[in-house]
């Protein structure tokens, strides 16, 4: 019997490796893969590149300013509009001064 798949799934792949004089890189992306019956989404992003030197590894991550300034303004908007909706629901049930 075949298994469903998920809704959505978070995976990490690794690029092969790249040999660039003694060092050995390779990159590292993380993706989010959403299956629909029909069709579907993937958003993929780099997270890291790591280096290899002499036996050793080192994993770089990287930084991406953009997403964070849009998480950051995203969860502002909810929020503004969260307060707006609680103060208009409080405002509702004051009774009207005379």
């Amino acid at each position: 019997m075949k298994r469903p798949l998920p809704l959505w799934e978070w995976q990490t792949h690794t690029s092969n490796p790249v040999t660039s004089g003694d060092a050995t890189l390779r990159t590292e992306a993380q993706a989010l893969v959403m299956v629909l019956p029909w069709g579907g989404f993937v958003w993929k992003r780099p997270t890291a590149v790591h280096v290899t030197r002499s036996g050793v590894t080192q994993r770089l991550p990287i930084v991406d300013p953009t997403r964070i300034v849009l998480l950051i303004l995203a969860g502002i908007s909810l929020g503004v509009t969260l307060g707006v909706a609680i103060a208009r629901v409080a405002n509702r049930s004051t009774p009207p001064s005379v």
